[in-house]
């Protein structure tokens, strides 16, 4: 007859805890694969279209201001969503309202600016990145006078 004393000696030498045996294996697999869902999870769920580079870029002052105002984003966008628009003085919007995702590029979006005169200018935009997120805001560039006529 087996006293309590000896049925917990030997299931400590032959439960699933012990070292080398199929049920750490098991409890160490379920717990690698629980952290990098967790790892995977928050990292998508943080993820979301971010501006990265703008011609004109922001804030900046050009001479000549380009025939498309194009906007890079850190991941693809949707294009049906894309909205970008160019604001000059008195709330005047004075973009070509031919915006486009580049075929090429799915993360980059334009708009046409013909001959836009010297002055502050003001960007916004409005997409929607392939992972569902709307991500919105605004840049601003300023087109230096030429050099004045004698």
């Amino acid at each position: 007859m087996k006293t309590r004393a000896n049925q917990r000696a030997q299931q400590s030498r032959t439960g699933p805890w012990r070292a080398g045996e199929a049920g750490e294996s098991r409890w160490l697999l379920a717990l690698v694969v629980l952290l990098v869902a967790v790892t995977v999870v928050t990292s998508v769920a943080g993820a979301h279209a971010k501006l990265v580079r703008s011609v004109p870029a922001d804030r900046s002052s050009v001479a000549d201001a380009p025939s498309r105002l194009r906007l890079w984003f850190n991941e693809p966008i949707e294009p049906a969503y894309a909205k970008v628009s160019v604001w000059g003085a008195g709330n005047r919007q004075v973009d070509a309202g031919d915006q486009a995702i580049d075929p090429a590029d799915p993360t980059a979006v334009s708009v046409g600016i013909p001959n836009l005169a010297p002055g502050a200018y003001t960007v916004r935009y409005r997409v929607l990145s392939v992972d569902g997120h709307v991500v919105e805001g605004t840049l601003t560039f300023t087109i230096k006078p030429g050099p004045k006529q004698p």
